[in-house]
C-alpha cells in the first residue's frame, strides 16, 4: 500500500498552516494610551474640557511648530493656526501621526515623541471636536 503523504511533505504542510495563520495586531504594535493605569485618570490635562490655547498650542509648540510652522514647512504640511490645526485635528491626521499608526509616518521626527498624557489630551481635544477655546 502506498503512503499518501511523506514525512517531508506533512512537515511541509504543517509550516505553511502555521505560517498563514499570523496576523499583526494593531493595539499590540502601535501602543495607543488608554484610560486605564497611567492613562487618563493620571492625567490631569484632560479634567473637563481641553483647551486649545492653553493645552493644545503648548504641546505642538514644543513638539510640531518647529518643522511644520515654517516656510516652507515640512513634508508640506502647515500648523501654527488654529484652522490648520483644527483640520488635521478633524481629519485624523495629527493623532494618527502621533500615534505612529498604520499607514503614518511616526512624529515627530526628532526632539522625542510625546509621551501618553500628551497624546491623551490631543485625542481628547480631537474628539470634542477641536474646539477654539
Amino acid at each position: 500500500m502506498k503512503k499518501l503523504f511523506h514525512p517531508l511533505m506533512f512537515m511541509v504542510l504543517i509550516v505553511l498552516i502555521y505560517s498563514s495563520c499570523y496576523y499583526d495586531n494593531a493595539s499590540i504594535l502601535y501602543k495607543q494610551p488608554t484610560s486605564g493605569p497611567g492613562g487618563a485618570s493620571s492625567c490631569p490635562d484632560t479634567a473637563g474640557t481641553v483647551s486649545y490655547s492653553a493645552k493644545i498650542v503648548p504641546i505642538l509648540q514644543s513638539k510640531c511648530y518647529s518643522c511644520h510652522g515654517i516656510n516652507p514647512p515640512m513634508g508640506n504640511i502647515t500648523m501654527g493656526t488654529y484652522a490648520a490645526d483644527k483640520t488635521l485635528g478633524l481629519n485624523g491626521s495629527l493623532y494618527n501621526a502621533i500615534t505612529g499608526a498604520p499607514g503614518f509616518f511616526p512624529m515627530p521626527v526628532s526632539g522625542g515623541s510625546l509621551t501618553s498624557c500628551q497624546i491623551l489630551t490631543v485625542q481628547k481635544w480631537v474628539t470634542e471636536g477641536c474646539p477654539n477655546n
